[in-house]
Order: C-alpha cells, then sequence, then structure tokens
C-alpha cells in the first residue's frame, strides 16, 4: 500500500509540473518574474526529486519483504499482488 500511495503521489506532482510550465500569470510582473527565475517551477522539480526518492525506498521495501519471504519459504503466489 505505501509503494502504491508514494507512486500516486509522484504522478500528481508530476502532473502538477507539466500543468505549472503551461502557467499563464494575470499579473504581467509575476508572469516575467517567474519566465526568468522559474522558482516556482525549481521548486516543484526539487518535489518530485524527493517522492522519485521516497518510491525507491518504498518499492525497496517491498522487494526486501519478497526476497525475505522467499528464503523462508513462503510460497510465490501467496505474496503475488492481487
Amino acid at each position: 500500500q505505501a509503494l502504491d500511495t508514494e507512486q500516486r503521489r509522484l504522478d500528481v506532482l508530476q502532473r502538477e509540473f507539466n500543468l505549472a510550465q503551461l502557467q499563464n500569470y494575470s499579473d504581467p510582473n509575476v508572469a516575467m518574474r517567474e519566465q526568468f527565475a522559474r522558482t516556482d517551477l525549481t521548486k516543484r522539480q526539487a518535489d518530485i526529486d524527493l517522492q522519485r526518492q521516497a518510491v525507491a525506498t518504498a518499492q525497496k521495501a517491498v522487494d526486501d519483504a519478497l526476497e525475505d519471504a522467499r528464503k523462508r519459504g513462503v510460497p510465490s503466489g501467496w505474496t503475488a499482488p492481487k
């Protein structure tokens, strides 16, 4: 469940990032600032990178649990996702 949750969060962050790339600002001052500094996009990309690490950590936990189950002789059908 944790892996699924982390993957969904990553998906949402990536979608928000894609939308932010197309963002239009009604205030021309904000538009100019974002055009040159791109602080919003930089922050969103950093959030995506952190979430990718969280997904990798969750995937490693799942892989470790499956490997532990295999070593203990648990039938593979018992550990298969439904």
